[in-house]
């Protein structure tokens, strides 16, 4: 009796949350091809000194900016995403002649690069976001790719087949 009355009580509580509660820390994967080479960044930047990824909230020019970061050994790609809040939606920007953004930025290879000319442009789809039901924290995920220029040389840097997995969002 005590067996069904156990699975009676964890039925009601798992169909009581709502659709995109977990009752489990994601893992935070994030992984993307920049010109023909795989990288994989998985873990949270809060719990790796290496290498990981977290989506944290800013205040600039008195609006609110989320930025996707993630960190490789020596590496890392920034993207800065417009939003007075972070929801399941496209992010896109793109340079149609010389710019300053040095805000969306990556190092690979060594090199950095930003979206600065002609041609240049970053999208970055949210296509989850979950609540942890301890915490309330709350973790995307999504995809991402970009075409970003060197400041310094010619080169450009294509990246593509970005995904990122239980990435955490700090407010």
């Amino acid at each position: 009796m005590s067996r069904l009355l156990t699975i009676i009580t964890l039925a009601l509580v798992l169909s009581s949350c709502r659709k995109n509660d977990t009752t489990m820390e994601p893992a935070t994967t994030f992984t993307f091809i920049a010109d023909g080479t795989a990288y994989e960044w998985n873990g949270a930047m809060s719990t790796n000194a290496v290498q990981g990824s977290v989506i944290s909230k800013t205040i600039e020019s008195g609006a609110p900016v989320y930025t996707l970061s993630a960190k490789g050994t020596g590496n890392f790609l920034r993207f800065q995403l417009q939003a007075s809040k972070l929801s399941i939606r496209s992010y896109s920007k793109a340079t149609t002649g010389p710019s300053d953004n040095y805000h969306d930025q990556s190092q690979i290879k060594f090199n950095q690069y930003y979206i600065i000319k002609t041609g240049d442009f970053a999208q970055v789809i949210i296509t989850k976001i979950e609540t942890l039901l301890a915490t309330g924290d709350r973790y995307a995920t999504g995809t991402f790719t970009t075409v970003m220029s060197s400041d310094v040389t010619a080169t450009k840097v294509n990246i593509t087949s970005g995904v990122f997995k239980g990435v955490r969002i700090i407010e």
